[in-house]
């Protein structure tokens, strides 16, 4: 069975969701109209499409995708962190709420948390490696400054093809 089958009997999506998603993927900015050009349907009938694909969760949010580095965020890091077991669920609460953090996550391995955090310069960057330290249950951190992203996506829709 292939691999859009799959998806398709998982989440039932058809061809036109599909193309839907990917068309939103390539550009949010789309309006109604427009994106009913593309699929050959009415604009009232794109728009019940793409809010039954909210309301199932296959769009989460639509949004802009920001170049922190155009805001004058330089810096970008790879934090893993360790944590002390009893202490996991407070340390993740604790990691969320620190605004550098732009993603989190749970890992296997010798580290229990996975973050990337952005920052002005390195001296920012130590502030935010220091606020992570001075958590209650963090045991230890190892950090890697990004020096060039060779590949960063946010669309995976071209990976429903």
């Amino acid at each position: 069975m292939g691999q859009r089958s799959r998806i398709q009997r998982e989440v039932e999506l058809s061809e036109t969701d599909l193309k839907l998603l990917r068309l939103l993927q390539e550009n949010a900015d789309l309006t109604y109209a427009e994106l009913s050009k593309h699929v050959n349907l009415s604009p009232s009938t794109v728009y019940v499409r793409i809010k039954r694909l909210k309301e199932m969760g296959i769009i989460k949010r639509i949004i802009a995708e920001i170049d922190h580095t155009r805001l004058g965020f330089e810096v970008k890091a790879l934090i893993f962190i360790e944590a002390e077991p009893k202490k996991l669920n407070y340390v993740a609460s604790e990691l969320r709420k620190l605004p550098n953090i732009i993603a989190l996550y749970d890992i296997t391995g010798d580290y229990h948390f996975a973050a990337i955090a952005i920052a002005r310069n390195n001296n920012d960057l130590a502030k935010v490696l220091d606020s992570i330290g001075a958590i209650d249950g963090v045991r230890n951190t190892k950090t890697a400054v990004v020096l060039r992203i060779l590949k960063e996506k946010t669309n995976v829709a071209e990976l429903l093809r």
